[in-house]
């Protein structure tokens, strides 16, 4: 069961949550006020703003639209396996999305949809025990992933983060099953 969000204390129940959201947020209000330009990952170029730029969104829409998966994850992930851990999820989303379009992304990214793509695929395994959750997340990855396709999306982000997931979930696995040998 999915306890609802207790708003008060949102900072110390999901700490890399709320991190990212206040991250994601200042970076979108430092971009719009003009104090710093964009941050625009392009394929091929590995440099600050492959990673930054995640947290930069050419519209109020798509911030929102990024900060609800953002939100969803972290009260499905980050509740269920701890901050720590979570923290870990995501960091190794991140770079490995990072990583797959700098090398199979020819053009501009930018936004946090391939990460949060990475981060619904794991959700979607670790509530594989409640299965109306399980597949009501699946639903949310299989329309993510036809969204990436539509005009000035970047299907390729969208894809590589939720093989990103999926590659995150394999080496988890590869670890619990070795702690058990």
């Amino acid at each position: 069961m999915i306890a609802p969000i207790d708003w008060p204390n949102f900072h110390k129940n999901l700490p890399v949550t709320f991190l990212i959201t206040v991250v994601t947020v200042a970076v979108w209000a430092l971009i719009n006020l003009g104090i710093i330009d964009a941050p625009i990952s392009v394929g091929g170029a590995m440099n600050a703003n492959a990673w930054l730029a995640h947290f930069s969104h050419y519209s109020f829409l798509h911030l929102v639209s990024n900060l609800l998966i953002v939100l969803f994850m972290g009260v499905l992930l980050e509740r269920h396996v701890g901050w720590w851990r979570y923290l870990l999820m995501v960091l190794l989303v991140w770079n490995l999305t990072v990583l797959g379009l700098y090398f199979f992304n020819p053009g501009a990214v930018l936004g946090f949809s391939g990460i949060g793509l990475g981060l619904m695929v794991l959700a979607y395994f670790y509530w594989q025990d409640e299965p109306q959750t399980a597949q009501m997340i699946g639903v949310l990855v299989l329309l993510n992933l036809v969204f990436g396709f539509m005009p000035g999306v970047s299907w390729q982000g969208h894809a590589i983060g939720a093989l990103s997931g999926l590659a995150v979930y394999g080496l988890i696995r590869a670890a619990q099953i070795g702690q058990k040998s």
